[in-house]
């Protein structure tokens, strides 16, 4: 992830810390499961940040991980995802409507 650089209350540059797995504290790169195993786990482990291997130690002991694909995800970059049903207009729409109204 380019994570970009903050400015403290001082005006001093304070870097950002990448991601990292809420258990171990190790960095955190995105990845992913089928749904069959990822409901697996305890339900106040699936929304935090957690590295492939503490996923797979919050796993019960009967669970045959050989069989399981781990994917590694690529973050997207400079994306905008807008929930539709909740908007009157695309975004494609209001760019067009504001661009008429700035002539």
């Amino acid at each position: 992830y380019d994570l970009p650089e903050q400015r403290n209350t001082d005006g001093d540059i304070a870097a950002r810390r990448s991601p990292m797995c809420h258990l171990c504290l190790s960095s955190y790169e995105d990845w992913e499961v089928g749904l069959e195993y990822w409901g697996l786990i305890d339900s106040v482990l699936q929304p935090l940040n957690l590295c492939v291997e503490c996923y797979k130690q919050s796993l019960p002991s009967h669970v045959d991980t050989s069989k399981m694909n781990v994917r590694k995800l690529r973050p997207y970059r400079r994306r905008l995802y807008i929930l539709m049903e909740y908007c009157d207009s695309t975004l494609e729409d209001a760019m067009k409507l504001r661009k008429e109204n700035t002539r």
